[in-house]
This record gives structure tokens, sequence and C-alpha cells, in this order.
């Protein structure tokens, strides 16, 4: 906004410098005694370098709003996004927290179903973050080994899909607090 200010000050200074020159001018041509013809083109070529300066001004001056209004907008949306990401993951985080209910409630269908909606939301998500990309072939693998619990399998370790829902559960919470604006200064 002070640039703003300053670039209205400019062309008033301009303006007033400008009517100063043409006065002098006048005066000038008044001494020598120049017919009224000749005064006038001189305030009309004043008029129209006064106009074009004050138009490269205002141009000048409307570039820099839109490059600020274009920053606003991309900080603006950077916000939004974090705050959808902080949302899906927290999402994500829930979605955890019920698969880990019903193994403990040995309801393996469920179990199966929900960790395939959380490795949808990892998956959706990973394109920012890569240490999501990093717990897509964990998911994966323990979405296997609940399908083959679901369908009769002996040894597939229940306690090895739980700890890794933790870890992810951990690492979707440290991305969590790395976008939230109030753990986070730099933002």
């Amino acid at each position: 906004m002070g640039n703003i200010k300053s670039k209205k000050s400019l062309t008033i200074i301009l303006f007033f410098i400008g009517l100063i020159i043409t006065f002098f001018v006048f005066v000038f041509f008044l001494i020598h005694r120049v017919n009224l013809i000749n005064l006038l083109s001189i305030f009309g070529t004043y008029a129209s370098i006064f106009g074009i300066g004050v138009g490269i001004i205002h141009l000048i001056s409307v570039n820099e709003n839109i490059k600020l209004t274009n920053f606003a907008i991309i900080e603006t949306i950077d916000k939004i996004d974090n705050i959808v990401t902080i949302s899906e993951l927290s999402s994500a985080t829930n979605l955890i927290e019920e698969i880990q209910a019903y193994l403990l409630s040995e309801k393996y269908e469920m179990s199966l179903t929900r960790l395939k909606d959380l490795k949808k939301v990892i998956i959706e998500n990973s394109y920012k973050y890569n240490e999501l990309n990093n717990l897509i072939p964990f998911i994966t693998l323990d979405v296997n080994n609940l399908a083959k619990l679901v369908d009769g399998a002996k040894g597939i370790k229940v306690l090895i899909i739980r700890e890794n829902l933790e870890n992810i559960s951990t690492t979707l919470t440290k991305i969590k607090v790395t976008l939230n604006p109030l753990y986070n200064d730099n933002r």
C-alpha cells in the first residue's frame, strides 16, 4: 500500500514540476510576444507528456498490484492445501485407530476394508510427501496379509500389521505437525 502512495506522490510531484516549467515557458513567450496558438500548443504538449507519464506510472503500479495479488493467491492456495492435507491425514489417523480396534476384536474383513481406505488416502497424498511414498509398500504388504488371513491362511502375524500401522500413524502425525501453523514458526 505504501508503494501505491509513493507512486501517487511521484505523479503529483511530476505534475507540479511540469506546471512550473510550463509556466516559465509561458512567461518566456509572453516576454517575446508569441501568439496564443503557440502558447496553447505548449500547454497541449505538456498535457500529453504528463498524461503519458501518469499512464506509465499507473501501468507500473497496476503491474505491481497484480504481482502482489498473485503472490497472495498462491499463498492462500498453499494454506488451503495444507488445511485439506491436515484434515485428510487426521482422517487417516482415525482410520488407523479404527483398523487397530477391528484387529483387536478379530474382525479381519472390516480391517481389510478400512486398510484399503487408508491405502487410498496415503496414495492420494503421496505426491506431496516422500515419507508417504515410503509407507505404500508396507500398507500393500499389510493388505495382502490381511486378505490371506480373511481367506483362512495361517501364520499371518497380526502383531506385525499393528506395528506397521503404529509406524504409519507416527509418520502421519509428524507430517501434520510440520503443516500445522500452530506448531510451525516458518509458515
